[in-house]
């Protein structure tokens, strides 16, 4: 089970898969793996904690764009997104100045946002 899909889980479920890989740990960890995965779990958890507490104290995901992005005027598969996507789209589609980019081997993911209507999304109107 990948650390990601372990941080979908609730806490309780968290600390009981954390206690049970520790009991684990106590009776064979002769290559230390166990223990290293130990510790990534924890600090994925602390860093999740972190990002909560923050989020209470008024960090917005536009800031955490701000810092985790990347400027898309100098980037070439934000400006080739732009190209294929916003450009034509009647303001439908749009990248932010600065956009979150996930390179792959082929490729790269460009966070983007899509402009959907009250009325697609089956809502009244404000």
């Amino acid at each position: 089970m990948s650390s990601q899909k372990i941080l979908l889980l609730s806490h309780e479920n968290q600390a009981l898969l954390i206690s049970t890989i520790y009991q684990v740990a106590q009776v064979s960890d002769n290559d230390g793996r166990v223990k290293a995965l130990l510790e990534q779990l924890q600090a994925e958890n602390v860093m999740s904690e972190l990002l909560k507490a923050a989020k209470e104290n008024g960090l917005d995901f536009s800031q955490c764009v701000q810092e985790f992005g990347e400027d898309v005027e100098s980037n070439a598969f934000a400006v080739a997104a732009q190209n294929r996507y916003c450009l034509g789209s009647s303001d439908n589609i749009e990248i932010d100045s600065h956009a979150v980019i996930s390179e792959t081997e082929s490729g790269a993911w460009v966070s983007a946002w899509l402009f959907i209507k009250n009325s697609e999304a089956c809502l009244s109107t404000y």
